[in-house]
């Protein structure tokens, strides 16, 4: 209850749309599975909680204070999962308003890479972007950049979360038929283990 929301009764979901949520979180599953960094899977669930209609649910194995690249790069190989399993299995014009916040969150970490964190060869070790907290006597500085430099920014962005789009969408090409088995699997369940 305390890290995915409380369970929402009573909401009349379609067949048709659970199976659309059912293998839009098995996409975040899969993805999870696949990569080498990723925190590990403890289940999933197409019962809706929060403001969510299905959740896939990871339980870190330790604190963490940093991230590498490739962690982060993982961190959003999985954001898109969901979206990429719904264009696998439904084609562009099937995508549902479903990966709104895995979108958000995905194009936000992605933004910070390239321009927090120095992890754009193009734009390189360069901070263009400084947040400021008074209530920890931090300075405001702003910093004006070109909008040259902005274009960049932006088409890197782009590049990356595209790159690792088509990524998430070969990886659930390759397992198509076991990813659509689990889904049918969620739908009679409603809830998996990471066993399951």
């Amino acid at each position: 209850r305390i890290m995915i929301g409380l369970e929402r009764k009573g909401m009349l979901i379609t067949d048709k749309e659970k199976m659309k949520i059912a293998l839009h979180e098995m996409g975040h599953a899969m993805m999870t599975l696949m990569t080498e960094t990723s925190e590990p899977l403890h289940k999933v669930t197409i019962i809706p909680r929060g403001m969510a209609l299905g959740v896939t649910q990871q339980l870190p194995i330790d604190d963490k204070h940093l991230y590498d690249k490739k962690e982060l790069l993982d961190k959003i190989l999985v954001m898109l999962g969901g979206r990429a399993a719904e264009e696998v299995f439904y084609g562009k014009e099937g995508t549902t308003t479903g990966a709104e916040n895995d979108l958000q969150r995905a194009t936000d970490l992605a933004y910070r890479m390239i321009t927090m964190w120095g992890m754009s060869e193009e734009i390189g070790p360069l901070s263009v972007s400084r947040i400021s907290n008074p209530f920890l006597n931090q300075n405001t500085t702003n910093i004006e950049i070109s909008p040259q430099l902005a274009e960049k920014i932006d088409k890197e962005v782009q590049k990356l979360l595209t790159q690792l789009y088509s990524k998430a969408k070969e990886i659930l090409e390759k397992h198509k038929e076991a990813v659509k088995a689990v889904a049918q699997k969620l739908i009679e369940k409603e809830t998996l283990s990471c066993e399951e």
